[in-house]
């Protein structure tokens, strides 16, 4: 199961007596909300355990028991929560920072030699459906 955002999971004490799971390597990969990888994020264990930064594609490898909670940050992307549930984990979505902010800047490039310019009313002038849909 995996969690990101504001969701919070509380962990759970082991019952008097119990023995703690024994730890495996478990394997997975962290991405955008549009699959695509994030590089340098930490996976680390809710319980203080060990820690990790994701490769180039993603990737992460740490060792943790069943059951327990990773959790993961990045400076671009709010904090996303996953169970290990095993050795190879889902694909871990860590959600674009709300407050993320795209600027694009410069000059449109010079128009090629020749090349004719249309203003809104050239446009609504062609016949056809395509010319109508373009105007709007």
């Amino acid at each position: 199961m995996i969690w990101s955002g504001a969701a919070a999971a509380q962990p759970v004490a082991p019952a008097a007596g119990a023995t703690a799971a024994p730890a495996i390597e478990v394997t997975g990969r962290v991405v955008d909300a549009l699959g695509r990888p994030i590089r340098n994020a930490t996976v680390r264990r809710e319980d203080g355990g060990a820690q990790t930064t994701t490769d180039a594609l993603g990737r992460f490898a740490i060792d943790a028991p069943v059951g327990t909670t990773l959790v993961v940050t990045s400076d671009r992307h709010e904090a996303a929560l996953t169970s290990v549930t095993g050795p190879v984990l889902d694909d871990i979505v860590a959600p674009s920072d709300a407050g993320e902010r795209i600027e694009i800047t410069g000059q449109a490039p010079t128009p090629a030699a020749g090349a004719a310019e249309l203003d809104r009313e050239d446009i609504q002038r062609l016949p056809g459906p395509a010319a109508m849909s373009c105007a709007r």
